[in-house]
């Protein structure tokens, strides 16, 4: 079974996990798991153009701050215009379905800006400066991490979706927080650990949380890295 199978219960009467597990069908498409997915993926796309930029420019030319925002921005646009009302069971409000769009481009907007800042500081700071060096020291993500712990149950399509330092797992979730996505961590350093014989206790859940009023997404303190206590690997198995 998938880790999220195991830890998060949306459903008290498990029925998305019977669909899925029994009749071998899919969920019912939703605009809240479509949002799920997308930021899930996009947050790795924000990182991966930040990164091919950066190391691909030469310094006379670096404004990253303009040029990937302008690109992130466009991608926001194919995302929209690829949007296809018709493979939702239950049609989406447009309205909800513009603010979701205009969110995305808040978020290339938060996230530009404080790689912009953190690289620009970088530069500032040092006369000989390799940036691909630079962005590891600044970044040091790698997404989507195979792992398999056939000892918990794991399936071996299990993936965190990044980790920091090769020490620090991270989950990114849409929007609502929810308690048992520590859980999720638990589970996935239980795997983590299993598969790769190295320990690890520290965890973070990238959980944005957009508001009409406001052109930032606020992170919460939830975004901090949080010790993965004993208690919620016990809950997990």
């Amino acid at each position: 079974m998938a880790i999220s199978d195991i830890a998060y219960s949306y459903c008290p009467t498990n029925r998305y996990l019977y669909y899925k597990k029994v009749e071998k069908k899919r969920p019912a498409l939703t605009l809240a798991s479509f949002k799920g997915r997308t930021i899930d993926e996009f947050i790795q796309e924000i990182y991966q153009k930040i990164y091919d930029y950066s190391v691909g420019i030469n310094l006379r030319n670096f404004n990253l701050l303009d040029d990937v925002r302008k690109t992130l921005n466009t991608r926001v646009d194919e995302l929209e215009g690829a949007f296809d009302y018709d493979k939702f069971p239950v049609t989406p409000i447009k309205r909800d379905v513009d603010e979701f769009f205009e969110n995305l481009k808040k978020l290339v907007y938060h996230e530009t800006l404080c790689a912009s800042s953190l690289i620009s500081h970088r530069v500032s700071n040092l006369y000989d400066i390799n940036l691909e060096t630079e962005m590891r020291i600044l970044f040091p993500f790698d997404f989507k991490l195979k792992i398999t712990a056939p000892t918990l149950g794991v399936s071996g399509s299990a993936a965190i979706d990044f980790l920091i330092r090769q020490s620090i797992i991270g989950e990114i979730k849409s929007e609502q927080w929810h308690k048992f996505y520590n859980l999720g961590l638990a589970g996935y350093a239980l795997a983590y650990e299993a598969d790769r014989m190295e320990n690890v206790n520290l965890g973070v859940v990238v959980c944005p949380t957009f508001y009409n009023n406001r052109h930032i997404p606020i992170y919460r303190n939830r975004t901090n890295i949080r010790v993965i206590i004993e208690a919620w690997r016990l809950m997990f198995l």
